[in-house]
């Protein structure tokens, strides 16, 4: 399977739960299948926990440091 990481229906047919696929094989992490309401949003108010949903990219990395390093100059500048 080529797919991402996510949370998918169970292989095993069940449409009542999800199952957390890791990009590379089935984990033992179940959820509850998420039933859409009439209004389009999710029944419970919140979708499953997916573990590394939005993995951090180097642009990331790379903001957050530069952010970091400028807040560090103008902390110096005001002392």
């Amino acid at each position: 399977m080529n797919m991402p990481p996510g949370w998918y229906l169970a292989p095993s047919g069940d449409p009542s739960l999800m199952r957390w696929w890791d990009g590379e094989e089935w984990t033992g992490d179940f959820a509850p299948a998420q039933q859409v309401t009439p209004d389009g949003g999710y029944g419970g108010g919140r979708q499953p926990y997916s573990p590394g949903a939005y993995p951090m990219t180097n642009g990331d990395r790379n903001l957050r440091l530069a952010a970091f390093i400028l807040n560090i100059i103008s902390m110096v500048a005001l002392g």
